[in-house]
């Protein structure tokens, strides 16, 4: 039987989806600024392929998957090994099945727009923003 999260637990996950929800929210205000493409957040891409329900936190056709890594410093999932594993294979499935995965720092999208510029020359985009 699976244990129910603790009120703190729960508590927690809440602000993690807050913090993400945020972060997403600033890089596509960078991504818009630099006329970048409009992206799918939230794009399931291995569920018809492989049965999961694994999701990038922004998609960018026709090829270019970004996920927002964080809990660097707070031991949150992603640095646990559990986590830690459960990313190597979502991530590695996601470059078998023919996409591309830039991963961002919240740090590189709170301080900066380096995140929007990494997505950029990824898209093939100069800086101001022309193709």
């Amino acid at each position: 039987m699976a244990r129910r999260p603790s009120a703190t637990g729960r508590a927690r996950t809440h602000a993690a989806q807050a913090r993400e929800r945020q972060l997403t929210l600033l890089l596509l205000q960078h991504c818009r600024e630099r006329g970048l493409p409009v992206p799918i957040p939230q794009y399931r891409f291995a569920a018809k392929a492989l049965g999961r329900q694994w999701r990038a936190d922004l998609y960018f056709p026709p090829d270019l998957l970004v996920e927002i890594e964080g809990g660097r410093w707070t031991g949150g999932r992603h640095v646990r090994p559990q986590g830690f594993a459960a990313d190597l294979e979502k991530y590695n499935a996601a470059t078998l099945l023919g996409y591309r995965v830039l991963r961002v720092l919240p740090e590189q999208i709170e301080r900066s727009t380096e995140a929007a510029a990494l997505i950029a020359t990824a898209l093939g985009v100069a800086p101001d923003g022309a193709p």
